[in-house]
């Protein structure tokens, strides 16, 4: 029988009594580990998933059914059972009979696929990591000074393209996709005056494109949750609103791709804030102008934050960017969505259809 490990707080070690049993602490549990994972690692299980425990231990049950279960129940305190409803966030997006959100093993319950690059520099790289370890392969990278075309036969093996260039690329890269027939996830930002020749070229095609500003799960939550403030907080006269960003110095546009869509995400909702200021106001602003403002410095992975302020009131909405990693994961499972699929997609597109199962 194995035994399921995860991070633990003091109060929960005694759930350690026998380890014979399965376990589920602090609203972690593990898949089953395949013959040759088990006696390498000696039952231990790094593979790690979040579930859903909002109807208790008989939906865990369900989730993960089968010989690899071994009392549920066994050695769970109350304290630590009533923590088990906190930990729902990426199964209720991704559960474990879709797509897996762990990316420290290779993934089995997915097709794996020939992904091409567009674009090799640290994005370009991460997102190699993320695909190689999710059991893909990469048969061909092309960099911005790269010619494709001489290595036009090696993309032509690729089920998907996967962009992380610079923005004056993104017309050609997409057209390289369409006549390849390869759908193409677009990862780089500032393109977005090209949006509809970008759109005219899918439109004519028979593949699918998938764009985010931003390709983290978390930010677009954070989106969401910022879209529904600014409703509430746009019902009441006397609160303004800002935004501003952080990003590293080496980062070529501004403002990011993310804050202008928290800003237009603004617009729509806050019935003050007609359309968008960027950079230093000249002079006062005026009252239905969205202030977006940004900073750059040192190696700053991204952090964006949302302001709502009146006379007596100061409310910070703020996401903060723990690496580049999450921004690869995104991309390579809109890419494993991706494949036999015909149109123009956003990554927010792509969550809601998950969501809804």
């Amino acid at each position: 029988m194995l035994r399921f490990e995860a991070p633990m707080k003091h109060e929960e070690r005694n759930c350690r009594r026998n380890h014979q049993r399965g376990f589920i602490v602090f609203g972690w549990a593990a898949p089953p580990l395949r013959d040759a994972d088990r006696s390498d690692r000696s039952g231990k299980v790094n593979n790690l998933q979040t579930v859903i425990c909002l109807c208790g231990i008989q939906k865990m049950e369900r989730y993960f059914a089968g010989p690899h279960i071994v009392n549920l129940k066994a050695g769970i305190p109350k304290k630590t059972f009533g923590r088990l409803i906190a930990f729902h966030f990426l199964v209720s997006y991704f559960p474990p009979s879709g797509v897996p959100t762990d990316i420290s093993q290779p993934v089995t319950d997915i097709k794996k696929m020939n992904v091409g690059l567009l674009g090799y520099g640290k994005m370009g790289k991460e997102v190699e990591s993320v695909a190689r370890q999710r059991g893909h392969l990469i048969p061909a990278v092309a960099d911005v000074d790269f010619s494709r075309d001489r290595i036009r036969a090696e993309f032509d093996k690729c089920d998907v393209l996967i962009d992380f260039s610079v923005p004056a690329a993104v017309v050609e890269h997409t057209e390289f996709a369409a006549a390849l027939g390869k759908p193409i996830i677009i990862g780089t930002t500032g393109w977005q005056k090209d949006a509809g020749s970008v759109r005219k070229i899918i439109d004519g095609s028979t593949i699918a494109a998938v764009t985010a500003s931003n390709f983290s799960l978390g930010v677009n939550l954070f989106i969401s949750a910022v879209e529904n403030a600014a409703r509430q907080f746009g019902r009441f006269q006397g609160f303004d609103c800002a935004v501003v960003e952080l990003h590293h110095n080496q980062k070529s546009d501004a403002p990011s791709g993310t804050a202008l869509t928290i800003g237009n995400t603004i617009i729509g909702t806050f019935p003050s804030k007609k359309r968008l200021l960027t950079g230093l106001p000249d002079g006062r602003i005026q009252s239905d102008e969205l202030h977006i403002n940004s900073i750059r410095v040192g190696s700053e992975f991204g952090t964006h934050t949302v302001f709502f302020d009146s006379e007596n009131d100061h409310i910070e909405l703020t996401h903060v960017s723990r690496g580049r990693r999450g921004f690869a994961l995104g991309a390579v499972m809109a890419a494993e969505w991706s494949v036999g699929k015909k149109g123009f997609y956003s990554f927010k597109d792509i969550i809601s259809q998950l969501d809804r199962g």
